[in-house]
């Protein structure tokens, strides 16, 4: 990637010289013929065309930001040990660099893998709150949700999951759970599928006897259940389903798939709400869903299950702040929840950006903070949700890891940097990489 949107370019060679930061301007010269050539002057900017409107939107100074909040922290890389840590948007190393890997706080925790591939859970003040459960390593974590988090610890050679408290005890028995004709199981604690909690309820399905497994007999196939956080069973899962590990969105309901590999919609009293009739199905904002159709195209449904875009696009990203991104065979461009192009396709591509403190609300979709990140020729830029630039640069390769609310996780040089979505410096280059801020 050579520089950011070129406020990344000229600010790459700044900010070695000053503290100072990045902030775009709309003013600069508007490129065009030569005067001496055209006696009518520079070609007027809405005449130019798109690449040269992004080559118009490029840095001209720095500027200081100082409206940050020190509680943010995202995870991020030191570049000279490759370590990852967390820091808070004034640079402070409130976790120092001393993992292998640091992932974006849920609430009061973060995630942290060390140099072992174990899991940990870390506070906001950085201690180390949980390494092991029941004396055993956590080889996969999920975020706390209702107080539960789902993780995998080794037993007996076998990865096994189960949902614990914060205090690293096993939340609740399955025990509970009704049994399945014909089918053994190997524990009353452990589960094959653990989602998170949403409201109160997760999907979780039993680990079945390896050797039912080894023999494939599936004349019985386990149920997925909806449990409460006691374990208690509510509802089960249409039969002979597979349920998203990613469990219910925020409409409370969930992927489902059925032995043929295609996807549907569950409630969470068990219903089918959309059959299983799609390749994938993307959660989106608003109650609306990106669906691929069985030829491979893209449209989107509602939260009934009822298509109100027709699968007509090549390529699409989820809905995020009333627009998705979708691409016409020629270009990307934006449509609204009528269908109606609103932003023209004329993108070369387009950015899938995490919508804010969505998690696991939603897939990525293009919009967040009132930007989105498009590319035309060589150059990536912003734009809002008109459509209009705001600025850009020059760079093979998107140039922003993560936006998160004001925030956006800038590659200048070969170094991360974060500026405001208003084109203000925050923190110098000098990290290997940073996450969102939460």
């Amino acid at each position: 990637m050579k520089k950011l949107l070129s406020i990344l370019l000229a600010a790459a060679m700044i900010l070695g010289m000053s503290a100072c930061t990045i902030q775009l301007s709309t003013t600069n010269t508007i490129p065009g013929r030569n005067n001496e050539e055209t006696p009518e002057g520079p070609t007027p900017y809405e005449e130019l065309s798109l690449e040269e409107k992004m080559a118009y939107k490029t840095v001209i100074e720095l500027v200081a930001a100082n409206d940050y909040s020190a509680e943010l922290l995202a995870p991020a890389q030191d570049q000279t040990t490759g370590l990852w840590g967390y820091i808070n948007l004034q640079g402070e190393w409130i976790v120092p660099p001393t993992y292998k890997q640091t992932y974006e706080f849920s609430g009061d925790y973060g995630i942290a893998k060390d140099m072992y591939e174990d899991y940990i859970y870390i506070s906001r003040t950085g201690e180390e709150v949980l390494s092991a459960v029941e004396k055993q390593p956590i080889k996969a974590a999920g975020a706390f949700s209702d107080g539960i988090a789902a993780v995998t610890i080794p037993l007996d050679y076998v990865q096994q999951s189960l949902y614990i408290n914060t205090e690293g005890k096993a939340a609740f028995s399955i025990n509970k759970l009704p049994a399945t004709k014909g089918v053994n199981y190997k524990t009353l604690k452990y589960v094959e599928v653990a989602s998170p909690f949403r409201d109160g309820k997760a999907v979780v399905m039993r680990t079945t006897n390896a050797t039912l497994a080894e023999r494939q007999e599936d004349r019985y196939p386990e149920m997925a259940y909806v449990v409460d956080t006691s374990g208690k069973a509510l509802a089960s899962l249409p039969s002979g389903m597979d349920a998203s590990p990613s469990g219910f969105d925020n409409n409370m309901l969930v992927v489902v798939r059925n032995s043929e590999g295609l996807c549907g919609l569950a409630s969470d009293t068990g219903a089918l709400v959309a059959p299983c009739i799609y390749q994938s199905i993307a959660h989106c904002e608003g109650g609306m869903y990106l669906v691929q159709d069985a030829e491979g195209l893209y449209g989107y449904m509602n939260k009934s299950g009822h298509r109100v875009v027709g699968c007509i696009y090549e390529k699409a990203l989820p809905f995020s702040e009333g627009l998705a991104a979708v691409y016409d065979g020629e270009g990307w461009g934006f449509i609204n929840d009528l269908g109606e192009v609103v932003i023209p396709c004329e993108f070369d591509d387009v950015a899938a950006l995490k919508t804010g403190y969505s998690g696991q609300d939603s897939d990525k979709g293009a919009f967040c903070s009132g930007i989105a990140l498009v590319s035309k020729g060589k150059y990536w830029g912003l734009i809002d949700a008109e459509g209009e630039i705001l600025m850009a640069a020059e760079a093979e390769e998107c140039p922003v890891m993560a936006v998160c609310g004001n925030y956006l996780s800038v590659k200048l040089n070969g170094s991360y940097a974060v500026l405001t979505t208003e084109g203000k410096y925050v923190l110098k280059p000098g990290y290997g990489a940073i996450g969102e801020f939460r």
